[in-house]
């Protein structure tokens, strides 16, 4: 689906009153407003995975008692002023600026975030990021230009992985994904030559499918890691 150029496409629920769209899973471009408004409002799309609008002009709102269903699938928007207030019926107070590129999931959970053009088939996804999500909208970048959207899926790694992430002027951010309930070691040296030993750095007791470390300042010098998973008590 696609939204207006000079003037938004609608969507509002107010009065009590309800929209559903089972069957929405893509909003690629243009201006929608939705809205959801007033005691019992709701704005249903439970397969909405993605809603892009390279103006930035695009909202989802819900106030005054209204609500939006999501449903389990996981949500990116790019160029969408998310505004849900306090007292929204199963969602939780959230505003997400509309120059963020945020994700909508299930907190506490992995998620593959890749991306595609709107002019490439599907099989031309590519890996924009993995996210760790620590609340039910988190913001993972800035917003993109028109011709781009994005497919979210939650994910469990096994065997286990260790993402690193340069973080300019700070360092390097470490994120450990895997199973639930397994413990890993994460093991560090200064050289990948056999001949040195590697160092524990911590031990890893994952309660849910990731953990984020401590960053590694700029002020140790280079280290490498490799991660040992899982460890059998």
């Amino acid at each position: 689906m696609s939204g207006g150029d000079c003037l938004p496409l609608a969507l509002e629920a107010s009065l009590g009153g309800g929209i559903s769209l089972p069957g929405l899973t893509n909003i690629e471009s243009g201006w929608v407003r939705v809205l959801a408004s007033g005691i019992g409002s709701s704005v249903q799309f439970p397969m909405l995975g993605n809603f892009v609008d390279g103006e930035r002009r695009s909202s989802l709102v819900a106030t005054n008692g209204g609500t939006f269903e999501l449903g389990s699938v996981a949500l990116v928007t790019s160029g969408v002023l998310v505004n849900i207030l306090p007292g929204t019926p199963g969602l939780p107070t959230a505003r997400m600026r509309a120059d963020q590129l945020v994700v909508h999931g299930r907190a506490w959970h992995s998620y593959r975030v890749d991306r595609y053009g709107f002019s490439t088939p599907p099989a031309g996804l590519e890996l924009y990021a993995r996210v760790p999500l620590q609340s039910d909208f988190q913001s993972i970048g800035s917003a993109v230009g028109p011709g781009l959207g994005f497919v979210a899926e939650e994910f469990v790694m096994d065997p286990g992985g260790l993402e690193l992430t340069p973080l300019p002027a700070i360092g390097v951010g470490k994120v450990v994904y895997g199973t639930p309930g397994r413990t890993y070691e994460l093991l560090a040296a200064g050289t990948v030559d056999t001949a040195w030993p590697w160092q524990k750095v911590a031990t890893v007791i994952l309660t849910n499918s990731f953990s984020i470390l401590p960053d590694e300042p700029l002020s140790i010098p280079q280290r490498y890691f490799k991660l040992h998973a899982p460890l059998v008590p």
